[in-house]
């Protein structure tokens, strides 16, 4: 970013936190990331895992899900050094008075996830998939999805699509899709009425999804926080 652009942005951003104001704090970090990878990684044999990462956008981030070292110290630091952004698709930070911009092409970027606004016109009603695994059940939860991979692990290898779609669903619902931190989450009806056109599914934008509700969720976690502090201060 060139010195004159970062001064024009620079003034038009206000931070949410003053330097005096910062404090001590620890994000919670509910990502099943790296658990999920490993569960996939022991499921699914050379060549299934060779076929997603040459025709998916979850390979990479599976096969090497230990290379990725997520912190949370480092993440708070940032958040501490919010500014206001009226873009509700990026946000912004300044660190050492120097703007920082976290948006949808730096994820991408990061991740390799398809981040575009490219979203299929028409998506199935009924899936054909959820009827072979799950009885055609109206509520799935995270773990069944786990369960019925497990399941495929060791099946004929005629069945190793299946257990490639059953691993990416397994992905998406487990990671990418933002879900409440609840004991037993469930499958969005919407990722199942996608997973029967598995090409219209590899190509879905999940990127866009897990981005929005990463972004979502930082945005309010600092206000979240300081709210608990204020009134522990008043009550100090």
């Amino acid at each position: 970013m060139s010195e004159m652009v970062a001064q024009k942005i620079w003034v038009n951003l206000q931070s949410q936190l003053s330097e005096e104001k910062y404090f001590s704090c620890k994000l919670s970090v509910h990502s099943k990331y790296q658990k999920v990878s490993e569960f996939i990684l022991d499921c699914l044999n050379e060549q299934d895992m060779n076929f997603m990462v040459e025709n998916t956008q979850f390979g990479n981030l599976i096969k090497y899900a230990a290379d990725y070292n997520l912190s949370s110290q480092v993440l708070w630091f940032m958040v501490m050094r919010q500014v206001y952004a009226t873009d509700d698709d990026e946000m912004w930070f300044v660190v050492n008075y120097r703007p920082v911009r976290f948006s949808r092409m730096e994820y991408a970027l990061i991740t390799g996830l398809d981040c575009s606004d490219n979203f299929p016109d028409e998506v199935v009603e009924v899936s054909d998939f959820c009827d072979r695994y799950f009885q055609g059940s109206d509520k799935v939860s995270v773990k069944e999805v786990e369960m019925n991979l497990k399941d495929l692990k060791n099946v004929d290898e005629l069945l190793s699509i299946e257990r490639v779609k059953m691993a990416c669903l397994y992905f998406v619902c487990g990671v990418l899709w933002p879900i409440a931190p609840v004991k037993n989450p469930q499958v969005d009806k919407e990722i199942f009425s996608l997973i029967d056109d598995f090409d219209v599914f590899i190509k879905y934008p999940w990127g866009t999804i897990a981005f929005k509700g990463a972004v979502c969720d930082l945005k309010l976690d600092l206000k979240k926080k300081e709210v608990v502090l204020s009134k522990k201060a008043k009550n100090w």
